[in-house]
């Protein structure tokens, strides 16, 4: 496999990514933290469950690294200012 095929198989992942960051910073700051931070974590255990599980091809595993990027996105960026928003001022 060519450095290249990869990057193409990635990129649809990453454009999921940038996309629902946003969204997931949405509702963040529309409802409780926790609901992204659950849901996003939810869907990265569950897609590492499927990967555990299953035998996939390549576009099986593409799939489920695309789902694995619906999880990050919506719980990576919003544990962090989660975090951060709960440290002492100054």
């Amino acid at each position: 496999q060519s450095p290249g095929l990869v990057g193409f198989l990635v990129a649809p992942a990453a454009v999921i990514d940038a996309v629902l960051s946003v969204v997931a910073g949405i509702i963040y700051d529309k409802t409780t933290p926790s609901l992204p931070i659950i849901s996003g974590c939810t869907i990265i255990g569950l897609t590492f469950l499927g990967a555990n599980l299953f035998t996939p091809s390549i576009g099986g595993l593409v799939l489920i690294y695309m789902l694995f990027m619906v999880g990050l996105s919506f719980s990576y960026s919003n544990i962090m200012t989660y975090s951060l928003s709960k440290l002492p001022a100054g």
